[in-house]
């Protein structure tokens, strides 16, 4: 079944993106299916030009830097366009009822990076025990550099992610697992969301770009039903593009997956 979606014009797009009130609040489009996720281990080595693995000491792991996209023919002088090094601080997760609120230390964010249940049924549900599944509405990438996240307290995590690519390609879409012995570095314009606790909340850290460039979806109103959307793209270069991507779930416990 088709959505019909009406969207923000072309200037809200490129220059709003995702407000903050939109990312506490969103408006998921409605009456989508719902699309499983396979759950990878994050040690499988097909997962290599998606993500890096921070053995040991996180503070000792390099979270890659590289300069911003050009828009031009000319290229940027040696060393130039990497200066703005990385930030660190903590990334909690913790439920509300079946929304799932993250707060971004190292850049200042607050968000609900997922759902317990329907979209339109989350917001005056109340908590019901263990999940077993996230609805995930949000994908975004970085330009400038790469993502870390590891386990304050050792326990499992889960981070979704999606090859580079203009728009994210949910075929390739993937969720991978970290058993909380190794932290996950997602590769610049990588898509990805958040880290998100395989039980419970979840107390985690991150180190990113201090520039954190985030290229993010437009917010779009769907036709009638209860189902979540991730409708995700990126905003460099700013053409507004009226597309509407299946959900995507992460179901829990997951059953680990091999990409070969």
């Amino acid at each position: 079944m088709g959505v019909e979606a009406v969207g923000p014009s072309l200037g809200d797009v490129t220059h709003a993106g995702v407000t903050p009130a939109q990312y506490l609040d969103p408006d998921i489009a409605s009456g989508l299916p719902w699309r499983d996720l396979p759950v990878v281990d994050g040690r499988d080595p097909s997962l290599a030009e998606l993500l890096a693995i921070a053995e040991g000491d996180p503070a000792e792991f390099e979270v890659p830097i590289v300069p911003w996209p050009l828009s031009g023919p000319r290229p940027l002088d040696p060393g130039t366009g990497i200066e703005g090094g990385t930030t660190e601080g903590t990334f909690l997760t913790v439920w509300d009822g079946q929304r799932l609120r993250a707060r971004n230390a190292a850049v200042g964010g607050d968000y609900v990076i997922g759902l317990g249940c329907r979209p339109r049924v989350a917001r005056r549900a109340p908590s019901s025990g263990p999940r077993e599944q996230i609805l995930l509405w949000h994908l975004n990438h970085h330009p400038d550099g790469g993502q870390l996240f590891w386990s304050v307290d050792g326990r499992p995590f889960l981070v979704p992610v999606v090859p580079v690519g203009d728009d994210p390609d949910l075929e390739r879409a993937v969720v991978v697992r970290s058993d909380g012995s190794f932290g996950i570095c997602v590769l610049p314009g990588v898509w990805h969301d958040g880290v998100y606790p395989e039980s419970g909340d979840g107390d985690f850290r991150t180190r990113q770009g201090r520039v954190h460039a985030a290229g993010s979806p437009p917010t779009w109103r769907g036709s009638s039903g209860a189902c979540s959307g991730s409708r995700s793209r990126t905003d460099l270069p700013p053409i507004a593009r009226r597309r509407t991507f299946e959900p995507l779930l992460l179901r829990k416990p997951p059953q680990l997956n091999s990409l070969k």
